[in-house]
């Protein structure tokens, strides 16, 4: 191998290991801002988790509520149904 040769093939190597260099840069940004991504969506999952168990407890007050009232809308009406005979 001449000399030009192996200089060529240094400068080859050289820069494939350069090129291979950038990319582990830009593959660990994106790894990076996957992350962040990830740390913010278990954030807003939290949110909604919360804002879930506030709506399912609100639904069973309620509907705790409205069964009591339809309860005694039945009991008023026995009580009305037995007046009137």
């Amino acid at each position: 191998m001449t000399k030009t040769k192996f200089v060529l093939s240094m400068l080859g190597v050289g820069l494939v290991i350069s090129l291979f260099k950038i990319q582990s840069v830009y593959y660990k940004k994106q790894i990076d801002d996957l992350q962040s991504q990830l740390e913010d969506l278990q954030v807003r999952n939290k949110i909604l988790q919360s804002q879930l168990t506030e709506c399912q407890q609100f639904e069973d007050n309620y509907k705790k509520k409205a069964d009591k009232l339809v309860s005694e809308l039945l009991k008023d009406f026995e009580n009305v149904k037995r007046n009137l005979k």
